[in-house]
């Protein structure tokens, strides 16, 4: 029978009702007699029975495999489910030759990244050229000897010996150059490499004597008609230099349904000229010779012509254009730039139309024969690549000098495969080794208990390390290919035993427990104890088992730490006792009587001071020489680290409150508003946020107002006692009064002893239209404060404001008419507003420090797009 409490009165007793406080109750004797009966007590787990099983081939049966030759890949079967299938999905991503962006096809082939089903992603040979904006070298360099002279050229003549001359000469319409004081000469159609024997024929003809020198200079323009499958068809001007390479790259190259290999150029003359473009796109482009283009001439660029496909393994997969079809296998792989040296050659794939219908593959092996093979139009060639691992393997991993792959031999056992890695690591954990084997018998296993299973080869083998390196025929195994071996490290498979030690030591923490580690082996390792170390009493907790409870529980042993670390083995080490697995030592240190502070600004000297524990402020002073004439102990900050903590606290909680009170203020607005009630909730919305934004960085800085001008002030309980941390700044004596907020003139005026807030107001010239002169208050130099509405220091026009004092003029409240919904809003932008205020409108040069009592970061949910 279960007993199960209503949930109302499990609430309280969990604490998750407000209000609600939990009572610790201790049970009397026997009050849960009839829960500590509910104890099974041990039995033996049956053995399963497998369910019958009908006796099937599998793959991983040894009966059934090429033991030299295995496909597959070791693998871990001592990891969990999740993290072998993790591997697994890992490594198959590693075998895809695009898994690592920045190889090559051919440095992932090396690496063993094989991808074993090729991709058939492929493009067509050649067009890539064009979109580059590739180019022909013959555009540049020397001018090439068959190259035809015409209209337009410009020819420079150079002659030295009985005749100095130098001439650049145009050829004319009439395909004629004139020749200063020799005449007229024909070179039109002339080759480049007949010129020079041309012009030295006229020459002679009328002087004698020289030497002759003949170069292009400028050369003519011509255009050229470019029509057919080409990305931009027209007249193209171009060089005359220039070859059809380049007037198809001026063109933007043929367009992908544009034949590469059928391109014919057309003479005005109607002489034609046809281009095959593979010859230099296949890198046989010092034989290719491109015709000469002549002005006027028209390139045509007719529709591609039958192709074929190659992918896989060969040097350049792509879909090839064929000048006839069909051709062999071996010339649509020459095409391809031959086979890989990891091409698997005994089996690729043909895919070809059948009769029209649909698509068929065919196996085609790649020897002499296989390559005689026909493709035609369309079809496409696949080559896959060889096995990652060509012979049988086994793997050993973990704490292994040299783990990794390594060849199967038949009858290899564990010991040879260890001796093979070059031995075990120091960290190796020796009574235990995993063996990950994949072949083997299928065994059944139950996937139901007593119902249902499966056949299956995977096991793994647990065997002893140390006695199988002994020779130990049952742990000394003989191993299978695939097989994985792994030997764990010592954390791996053994919980390390670990102490502790805490407190009063150079170096505290977990230490790894050795045999016979003492109290005092574990403090040395630990640095030894510190300069303020307690030496009479030490503490070790210990872990027990309470057999009467059946749960783990700790006792604690208190010791002289001096006589242990004084006990020698003479003594037997008898104040030293061993540590246990699991032990916390705590080395106590004496408390430090003494206080660390700083004191700054016009003292005699200032600095760090150390003094004893119950020192006062007026021993830091004295310690630091004194005040300067020039100090303003009136103005005086004096800061504490743990206020300040404190004071930190306080503005988060009331950061917090203010929040919440904002936000209910503003939804209860929201419901029960109107238009005229919106416009006050704006201004009032708007004047928070902006505050918010002003105050988003200020924080708590820990001081504590003293009055340091009293006379009497070191018998004073102001003189604090001192506490590691505290600083004391005194600044020098400023003789002015600060007025900021809403006032016409927000001044700092100077003063020999004292003003009145009236004074002060009228020579800032008084309060502005949005002032309240009801809300008026006044942040003396100490950093307290008066205010007109504060009980007890009520301040009025007549108050009077010393050097060092800030007058504080904050705006007054917006009109609001729907009373204490829109009032939480405007009272929270209220304190907002003149705690911005303080931090921004008062003058850099009064030396006050404020402390704002709220930080506030704006009510969540509410877009500020509501207060434009």
């Amino acid at each position: 029978m279960r007993f199960i409490k209503p949930v109302h009165l499990l609430l309280p007793a969990l604490g998750l009702i407000s209000g609600c406080v939990h009572h610790p109750h201790n049970p009397g004797p026997g009050e849960y007699a009839w829960a500590e009966t509910i104890y099974e007590p041990s039995s033996q787990v049956p053995n399963v029975e497998q369910a019958p099983f009908q006796k099937q081939a599998s793959p991983t049966d040894e009966s059934y495999l090429d033991l030299n030759r295995p496909a597959g890949q070791p693998i871990d079967l001592t990891q969990t489910v999740e993290n072998i299938n993790a591997s697994e999905n890992a490594r198959r991503k590693a075998l895809n030759p695009k898994s690592n962006p920045n190889s090559s096809r051919l440095e992932n082939l090396y690496e063993g990244n094989f991808e074993q089903a090729p991709s058939d992603d492929l493009t067509q040979f050649g067009y890539d050229y064009f979109r580059a904006g590739g180019s022909s070298s013959a555009s540049v360099g020397p001018v090439p000897s068959n190259y035809r002279i015409g209209t337009g050229d410009e020819v420079i003549i150079s002659l030295s010996g009985n005749v100095e001359a130098y001439h650049k000469l145009t050829v004319d319409r009439n395909g004629n150059i004139q020749i200063p004081n020799f005449g007229t000469l024909p070179v039109s159609g002339v080759a480049f490499g007949e010129l020079a024997d041309r012009i030295d024929s006229f020459l002679q003809e009328r002087r004698v004597g020289y030497d002759l020198g003949v170069s292009l200079g400028q050369l003519r323009q011509i255009q050229i008609n470019v029509i057919g499958r080409v990305a931009q068809p027209g007249r193209i001007e171009v060089s005359s230099l220039s070859t059809p390479l380049d007037v198809l790259v001026a063109a933007g190259g043929p367009t992908k349904d544009g034949s590469l290999r059928n391109i014919s150029l057309v003479h005005p003359d109607q002489t034609r000229s046809d281009i095959d473009l593979y010859d230099f796109l296949l890198g046989n482009r010092e034989s290719f010779d491109f015709p000469q283009l002549m002005d006027g001439d028209t390139l045509h660029v007719p529709s591609i012509g039958p192709t074929v496909g190659v992918a896989g393994y060969v040097q350049q997969p792509a879909i090839y254009e064929i000048p006839e079809s069909p051709v062999t296998i071996e010339q649509v792989v020459n095409l391809a730039g031959g086979l890989t040296a990891f091409s698997f050659t005994p089996l690729a794939q043909l895919e070809r139309t059948l009769d029209g219908r649909g698509r068929e593959r065919i196996d085609i092996s790649l020897d002499e024969e296989g390559m005689q093979t026909k493709m035609a139009n369309g079809e496409l060639l696949t080559v896959s690549a060889v096995d990652e691992i060509r012979k049988a393997i086994v793997r050993i991993e973990g704490s292994i000098v040299r783990p990794g792959n390594y060849a199967y031999s038949q009858g290899m056992r564990l010991s040879d495969l260890v001796e093979n890695a070059d031995g075990l690591s120091i960290d190796a954990f020796l009574p235990q080794v995993f063996i990950s084997r994949q072949i083997g018998p299928a065994l059944p296993v139950g996937t139901i208990t007593e119902r249902t299973g499966h056949l299956q080869s995977n096991r793994i083998i647990v065997k002893d390390l140390s006695k199988a390196l002994v020779g130990d025929p049952f742990h000394d195994i003989e191993l299978m290919p695939l097989d994985l071996v792994t030997v764990r490290s010592q954390k791996e498979s053994n919980i390390y035993a670990s102490v502790e030690i805490i407190g009063s030591v150079l170096n505290p923490g977990k230490y790894q427990l050795t045999p016979d580690m003492r109290v005092t082996d574990l403090v040395a390792i630990a640095g030894n104890p510190n300069s303020d170390v307690y030496y009479d009493e030490a503490e070790l907790i210990r872990q027990v088992f309470d057999p009467e409870t059946r749960r783990m529980d700790v006792k604690r042993f208190r010791f002289n730490l001096n006589e242990a670390l004084e006990s020698t083995e003479g003594d037997e080490h008898k104040n030293n006792p061993l540590l246990a697995n699991g032990d916390k030592l705590i080395i106590r240190s004496l408390q430090k009587a003494q206080v660390r502070v700083s004191i700054s600004g016009s003292v005699r000297f200032p600095g760090t001071y150390i003094f004893p524990s119950g020192s006062r402020i007026t021993d830091l002073i004295s310690a630091a020489g004194g005040v300067l004439p020039d100090a303003d102990l009136r103005a005086a900050k004096f800061t504490r680290l743990s206020t300040k903590r404190l004071q930190q606290d306080r503005l988060e909680h009331l950061l917090e409150t203010s929040r919440r009170a904002n936000e209910e203020a503003l939804t209860n607005l929201i419901q029960t508003g109107n238009s005229q009630d919106a416009i006050s909730a704006k201004l009032a919305l708007r004047q928070n946020l902006s505050s918010i934004n002003r105050m988003r960085k200020m924080q708590a800085d820990g001081r504590i107002v003293i009055p340091f001008a009293k006379s009497n002030f070191p018998e004073t309980p102001y003189n604090l006692t001192l506490e590691s941390g505290d600083a004391l700044e005194i600044p020098r004596y400023h003789s002015t009064i600060s007025i900021a907020g809403f006032v016409y003139n927000p001044i700092s005026l100077v003063v020999d002893d004292y003003m009145t807030v009236k004074e002060a107001l009228d020579q800032a010239g008084g309060l502005t239209d949005e002032g309240d002169e009801d809300l008026l208050y006044v942040v003396r130099a100490d950093g307290s404060v008066d205010s007109v509405s504060q009980p007890g220091h009520h301040l009025t026009m007549r108050s009077r404001l010393l050097p060092g004092d800030v007058l504080i003029a904050p705006e007054s409240v917006q009109e609001r008419t729907i009373g204490g919904q829109i009032q939480d809003i405007l009272i929270v932008a209220r304190q907002l507003a003149e705690i911005g205020l303080i931090g921004s409108n008062i003058s850099r040069g009064s030396d006050t420090t404020l402390v704002s009592p709220l930080i506030y970061e704006g009510p969540e949910g509410v877009s500020e797009e509501i207060v434009e």
